[in-house]
């Protein structure tokens, strides 16, 4: 350093030179805010961090020919052995530049960083992918953190409909158990030997007000909390999903969260009093995630118990993602819901959601349209790739 300071002396230049040392890392980005320009005369670099640093700031820099500073592509590079090369780009700058803050190009710069970070992300899952076939780990993360769907079938004349829901479930690699009455078991068991059964018991404290058949989501809620998969699913019975290596993906997107698709209707929209109802009817989330779920009497094949699945962890602060790629498909068909009983499960819900009004058969549509706007804003959309759904699905459907 006495050398440095000898030598800026000797040139007659220390008016032009002012050497700081160590200075607070805020100093240090507000001289950048406001210097005409950033020069890095390096031979050699490390991380460079602060080519990052002018990029977040949209800062120009005038930086050495080095490797590692032409990856970042940001920036007036110079010949690192040519100090003229360095001279004379200086010199055409320092006509230009102007002292900052420049509000324009940090708002540009804000808005890159965006697409950077995307791109970042994406590069990063290509180098892992890449890896795990090069050194042959490529088992599907299922494997290590497997993916059971609860559900509860139903005994009727044409089963159909839920036959072929399970069979897709089991194609896309998910176990699968339905809870239901003891005296159901034994005639489920014949149209679906691919599944495992348990029957169902309510808790003493719900007070079971409903038809004894149904089953509550507190009953699949507490037999997930028992099992000892990584990653649980609730789905409706009647609910198709397709994709290859479906599980795998949903095993390794719930991890830490929750995911969600709405149903894709084949037949088009489910209307109730014209005014369109739409319901899950599958949700995948992280087995930590069970803690969150209070003791609630929603019933699993009526409304509202969707919405609330998504809002309690929602006012936990659980990460919550909405799969954009259709893979959850159902054949629709016409369903009547007792007014009364979506009343009464609504107001379940309004102790966790309040609405500003009154909770009945004119407001029932607006309230749902109000949750489902609460869900929509909180959550990430995400996308499933390569899951070749639509010849599975043309196929199958």
């Amino acid at each position: 350093m006495e050398d440095l300071i000898a030598y800026i002396e000797k040139l007659g230049i220390t008016d032009l030179v002012h050497i700081l040392g160590q200075i607070p890392r805020q100093d240090q980005i507000q001289l950048i805010r406001r210097s005409l320009f950033v020069v890095q005369p390096s031979l050699f670099e490390g991380l460079s961090l602060i080519v990052q640093e002018c990029r977040v700031l949209g800062k120009t820099i005038v930086l050495s020919d080095l490797d590692v500073h032409m990856e970042h592509e940001y920036g007036v590079y110079f010949n690192r052995i040519d100090y003229q090369d360095l001279a004379d780009k200086m010199r055409q700058l320092v006509f230009h530049a102007k002292p900052g803050p420049d509000a324009m190009r940090e708002t540009e710069a804000k808005l890159q960083a965006a697409g950077l970070t995307t791109r970042y992300a994406k590069c990063f899952c290509e180098m892992v992918e890449q890896s795990q076939v090069i050194f042959g780990n490529d088992k599907p993360p299922s494997a290590d953190s497997p993916v059971i769907i609860a559900t509860s079938l139903v005994v009727a004349a044409d089963m159909s409909c839920q036959m072929r829901a399970v069979d897709s479930w089991l194609k896309a690699g998910f176990a699968v158990v339905s809870l239901n009455r003891s005296e159901d078991i034994a005639v489920l068991k014949r149209d679906f030997p691919g599944i495992s059964f348990a029957a169902f018991k309510h808790d003493t404290d719900t007070g079971d007000n409903y038809n004894a058949r149904h089953v509550y989501i507190n009953d699949l809620l507490n037999y997930l909390r028992q099992s000892s998969m990584a990653v649980c699913g609730i789905v409706e019975p009647d609910v198709c999903l397709y994709g290859e290596n479906l599980a795998a993906t949903i095993a390794k997107e719930a991890v830490n969260c929750l995911i969600y698709q709405e149903k894709n209707c084949i037949e088009g929209l489910q209307r109730f009093e014209g005014t369109a109802f739409p319901s899950l009817g599958s949700i995948f989330f992280d087995r930590q995630v069970l803690a969150c779920y209070p003791s609630e009497t929603f019933i699993f094949d009526q409304p509202w118990w969707d919405y609330w699945a998504l809002l309690i962890p929602l006012i936990a602060k659980i990460p919550i993602k909405h799969v954009t790629t259709p893979f959850a498909y159902h054949v629709n068909h016409i369903q009547h819901y007792d007014i009364e009983t979506m009343i009464r499960l609504g107001k379940i819900l309004t102790k966790y959601a309040p609405p500003p009004f009154e909770l009945s058969a004119q407001t029932l549509a607006k309230y749902q349209t109000i949750i489902a706007q609460i869900i929509s804003n909180h959550s990430l959309d995400v996308a499933f790739y390569n899951l070749n759904i639509s010849d599975i699905a043309n196929h199958e459907v």
